[in-house]
């Protein structure tokens, strides 16, 4: 105790303490703004899911996560009962708003969308229908991944087989 009982508090780690405050908020913000980081960890967290539909997908990543992103020779193969048979496109690329993503989710993320090159296999019967009972009052929309701006397609197949 000091004088007049006055407690004195004596900083806990000193400047230890402080530099490892500071390597963390380092070690954050390059997570957050190293460009391969993300890409790999969008293409992992992309192929999490496609497995979880029964596809096996592999493709390259290329741009700015945050605003664009273009996704070359991607291939993605039914490997047990889905919707798709396959995709192959040799050029997808997507703007989009992550601002926009982040608060309304991704139907109004995307802007922009272009395709090159791709063939898209559907197969209904692969999986077994889920009915769903009609609702009069619900209005039939398109996927939120439909681009509120533009959408090109160049040199595109779509086959379905039943």
């Amino acid at each position: 105790m000091g004088q007049d009982g006055e407690i004195e508090i004596t900083p806990r780690g000193g400047w230890k303490r402080r530099a490892r405050i500071a390597l963390a908020i380092f070690g954050l913000l390059l997570l957050i703004f190293h460009r391969p980081v993300l890409q790999v960890l969008v293409r992992r967290i992309a192929i999490h899911f496609a497995a979880k539909e029964n596809l096996k997908m592999d493709f390259r990543l290329e741009g700015n996560v945050f605003t664009s992103i273009t996704v070359r020779n991607f291939h993605a193969v039914a490997v047990g009962p889905s919707d798709v048979e396959s995709i192959d496109a040799d050029f997808a690329h997507g703007e989009y708003s992550l601002w926009r993503f982040l608060r309304n989710g991704p139907t109004d993320a995307f802007r922009n969308i272009e395709v090159r090159s791709a063939r898209f296999v559907l197969n209904p019967a692969g999986t077994p229908l889920k009915v769903r009972p009609p609702r009069p009052d619900r209005k039939i929309k398109l996927p939120g991944i439909i681009p509120s701006e533009r959408l090109r397609l160049v040199d595109c197949d779509l086959v379905v087989r039943n």
